[in-house]
């Protein structure tokens, strides 16, 4: 079924294996985010990714969903 109102496309440049960004717009623009953070890597790297993708957001609405496995140091 086709739906005229929904509009949904894939930000490039915010995605990579671990991160699918999608920018839905229904009726408003709002940005959903799907994540994980690999155990193995330095979050950091992870934080970096979700600052660029609030940035990208810019006041419209976010949704986040992600798997971030708790760590550590202690």
């Amino acid at each position: 079924m086709k739906n005229n109102t929904l509009d949904i496309m894939l930000i490039k440049q915010l995605s990579d294996e671990d991160v699918v960004v999608l920018e839905v717009i229904i009726g408003k623009k709002k940005n959903i985010t799907t994540m994980y953070f690999d155990i193995n890597r330095q979050i950091d790297i992870d934080l970096i990714k979700l600052e660029a993708i609030i940035q990208h957001a810019n006041g419209a609405g976010l949704l986040t969903a992600m798997d971030s496995n708790s760590k550590s140091t202690s």
